[in-house]
């Protein structure tokens, strides 16, 4: 589709909810006069297949469907113009629709096909010292009675203006892993899980849609700044943050997030100005009446109380209150925090949305972390250090320890520490040559908390990187499984890191022989490694990661442990044809594809638009995919044209199709300039 640089934007769940809703909002507004003159009002009915389209900076042609059940008429608006944009948009619009013309149309019980032409966002026209801007039109259909739908088109190409509005809007999890990585801002709630960073906020986001990974939450909009445990917020609470749409290395991440409600006193709360979408957090004893089925009661602090006008377990701003209150588990009396907009009835001001309670009841928020096995010398022992983050009284806490069994047994024997405070260390017997499977706990009662289950094995042996892929190829390691079933390390030689800035945090480790099969991505390494350093690495908190096909080892928090036993190792690397490396398996290897031609215009350059880009060249009726970040020494060179020669680089895969990532410059010296 892309391709063909047509688009149709049609979203059948979407674009019903937006029927529905305006049909509800038209009848809504002709209710009070059944009749005129003519006979009957009819609700208005218009609605647009999609909302909101951002593209590239490139020309091309787009469609929406429009459904509308009167005469509608059609304008495009700047949206929220910077200086003089209205006005050269007025005398050059960028956008133009081309069907229908005129730009109107009558009611009809079909869908309209409405296509609209933009040209390329480039700053070839622009004066000497011009900045090149981002922009947005909004595209209006209109109907007679006040009642439109719109759709607002952003496109991309050089820097967000000076006044730009970039969100937050609200999303599903599905829409924003379907959204494009971009500066927009959106707003998403739902469960925190699997928690595994507390210093920065590293965790998974789900809701009812799917779930997405949160690189870091602060308390303010302040990347990085490590005030993840000043939110208050653990393992299983519902939260509301903001952040963009990013990836890493191809998997969708939401990043920049902060903490969306603001913390506020019930006093600051009865002073803040109402608002629907402005989100605050209070904290208070819940007091009576208390109505416990929509979960409606007074909240009450040092500073004043307001009423909650409904409360549920589940984030459903906006929504009907669904009931959910009872499964919470609050009484009058009872301490809690809640999450919710600043209302207002008749006056009287309250909290509305309705609110969601942080956490059920059951006290504040427990998480457990394991840590690494240290083997004694005579392999006779096993000694784990476990940690825990409790938000309440630490003399709550009435046991902690660790359980382990042997690997993929699932039975597991509890070792209780000999104190409760954390960090705490348990030392247990273990039998030589066995992998053995572990976690942390603590309890509070009868309830347990516990860490990730970890590996660890007693044996000695050292794997090559063959064996490990064998093994995963038979089953023998599953995906998000331990390595260390295999062995104690592994050896390897790496073959390439990030000499050029375009690998960042990954090593390419082989066998170095060149045969297919005997590469490996290791994912998440930190450390000034050589390309030729043979390795040897720990496998004890090593897990089977693979993403979209892709063969990859990844690390807890503990990072890779990595023994350098070697340097200036020589390896063989494969001289292939596009064929041959289409066809094999090469993955966590480093190669030489021969006889490439570039298939792109003169003048093109290895990244576009200052994010992630694939490149292709040809030999015959093959194609190779090189992929390049911004970050790449040689991101902003122009590729070379009409030339013949050879690209090395790391090989990794995704959905299927092998991609090359250059290592340095003199990897793609036969089509660029880079050095």
């Amino acid at each position: 589709m892309r391709l063909e640089k047509i688009q149709l934007i049609y979203n059948k769940m979407n674009f019903r909810k937006v029927l529905l809703a305006l049909a509800a909002f038209g009848a809504l507004l002709v209710s009070s006069c059944k009749n005129n003159e003519e006979g009957a009002i009819v609700p208005v009915n218009i609605a647009v297949s999609s909302d909101y389209l951002e593209i590239d900076s490139t020309a091309g042609e787009y469609s929406v469907l429009l459904f509308s059940n009167t005469p509608w008429k059609g304008e495009i608006v700047v949206s929220n113009p910077y200086l003089d944009e209205a006005e050269r948009f007025e005398a050059d619009p960028w956008l133009t629709v081309t069907s229908p013309e005129p730009f109107e149309g009558v009611a009809s019980a079909d869908s309209v096909k409405v296509t609209f032409s933009v040209k390329e966002n480039s700053a070839e026209a622009l004066a000497e010292g011009d900045t090149l801007y981002q922009r947005e039109v909004i595209i209006y259909f209109r109907s007679e009675r006040q009642i439109y739908a719109t759709i607002t088109v952003h496109q991309m190409g050089g820097v967000l203006k000076p006044n730009a509005e970039t969100g937050p809007k609200p999303v599903t999890v599905e829409e924003f892993l379907a959204a494009e990585e971009s500066n927009q801002w959106y707003r998403l709630s739902g469960k925190l899980t699997g928690l595994y960073n507390t210093e920065y906020g590293n965790f998974y986001l789900e809701d009812k849609t799917g779930n997405v990974q949160v690189y870091g939450l602060n308390l303010n909009a302040t990347a990085g700044d490590k005030t993840f445990s000043l939110i208050g917020v653990g393992e299983g609470d519902n939260v509301t943050i903001v952040a963009r749409r990013g990836s890493y290395n191809g998997t969708p991440q939401a990043n920049d997030a902060y903490y969306a409600p603001l913390k506020v006193t019930v006093a600051e709360f009865l002073a803040a100005e109402i608002d629907d979408n402005q989100l605050y957090e209070l904290t208070g004893v819940m007091e009576g009446p208390v109505n416990t089925e929509y979960g409606n009661f007074d909240i009450t602090d040092e500073t004043g109380s307001v009423y909650v006008y409904g409360l549920t377990s589940t984030i459903i701003l906006g929504q009907s209150n669904d009931k959910s209150f009872s499964s919470l588990g609050y009484v009058e009396g009872d301490n809690l925090t809640i999450v919710g907009t600043r209302g207002d009835y008749n006056g009287k001001a309250e909290v509305m949305g309705p609110a969601y309670a942080i956490r059920a009841k059951g006290g504040p928020s427990m998480s457990v972390e394991t840590g690494d096995a240290l083997i004694s010398d005579d392999r006779t022992t096993a000694t784990v250090e476990g940690s825990y983050s409790y938000s309440g009284d630490a003399a709550d806490v009435t046991e902690v320890g660790i359980a382990y069994g042997e690997s993929g047994s699932g039975d597991f024997v509890e070792v209780k520490a000999s104190e409760t405070a954390s960090p705490y260390s348990v030392t247990f017997g273990v039998e030589a040559d066995k992998a053995y499977d572990y976690y942390a706990y603590a309890k509070i009662g009868e309830d347990v908390y516990s860490g990730d289950t970890l590996t660890f094995t007693t044996s000695e042996e050292a794997v090559s990187v063959s064996d490990v892929v064998a093994a995963i190829k038979d089953g023998t390691i599953v995906e998000k499984g331990p390595v260390a079933v295999l062995g104690a390390f592994m050896e390897g030689v790496i073959v390439a890191n990030n000499d050029g800035e375009n690998y960042y945090r990954k090593l390419s480790v082989a066998d170095g022989s060149g045969s297919e099969a005997s590469g490996i991505v290791l994912y998440g390494v930190d450390g000034d490694y050589k390309i030729g350093d043979r390795i040897r690495l720990a496998l004890g908190n090593v897990t089977y990661s693979p993403y979209s096909g892709l063969r990859e080892l990844t690390f807890d928090d503990s990072g890779a442990q990595i023994e350098v036993l070697e340097s200036g190792v020589s390896f063989t690397v494969p001289e292939l044809s596009a064929a041959d490396f289409n066809a094999g398996d090469w993955q966590g290897m480093y190669v030489t594809v021969i006889g490439l031609t570039s298939t792109h215009p003169e003048g093109t350059t290895w990244v576009e638009d200052g994010k992630t880009t694939n490149r292709y060249f040809s030999s015959g009726d093959e194609e190779v995919v090189v992929r390049n970040t911004s970050y790449a020494l040689w991101a902003d060179e122009v590729i070379s044209t009409g030339v013949t020669g050879n690209i090395s680089g790391a090989v990794e895969i995704y959905n299927g199709t092998l991609q090359i990532y250059p290592i340095t410059a003199e990897d793609i010296a036969d089509f660029s300039t880079a050095e």
